[in-house]
């Protein structure tokens, strides 16, 4: 624990090592109890949350994956994507747009993008504001998809 004073202004540090981890706490106050106050709660919401992680992880070993799709579900699964996934269970990847800063786009800036990077390509209208797919088909034309 490191307590200084500077112009009347305590600065409180308190360093733990906590389950291979190094949290630290640290307060300014006009008083030192308030610092060091402050200073102890904040390392106590770093111990809370490096416990539930630790307490969270399932300490289980992984089986295959055959093994943890219901037969029922894999059956119905199975027929579809048997030459896609290899028989694994298809994953879903959800991606956030908000936390991209695309700016929408018209169709002709669309077409310039699927040209780069391959056989579809989402993105906002800016004249619909609607998220849009431009696919392209197995002739050369293409596809739009408005929502």
């Amino acid at each position: 624990m490191i307590l200084t004073n500077k112009r009347g202004v305590f600065d409180a540090e308190i360093t733990v090592n906590y389950l291979h981890h190094a949290l630290v706490g640290a307060e300014k106050d006009a008083e030192q109890y308030t610092a060091i106050s402050g200073a102890l709660e904040k390392l106590e919401k770093q111990i809370l949350k490096v416990r539930a992680k630790r307490r969270d992880v399932k300490k289980t070993p992984k089986g295959s994956w055959d093994s943890e799709a219901p037969a029922a579900a894999a059956a119905a699964v199975q027929p579809s994507t048997a030459g896609r996934t290899n028989g694994a269970t298809p994953k879903v990847y959800r991606v956030d747009y908000k936390a991209t800063t695309r700016k929408p786009m018209t169709l002709d800036e669309a077409m310039i993008e699927i040209e780069k990077d391959g056989d579809y390509f989402v993105y906002r209208d800016a004249r619909k504001d609607c998220v849009s797919v431009l696919l392209r088909r197995p002739d050369g034309h293409f596809d739009l998809i408005e929502s």
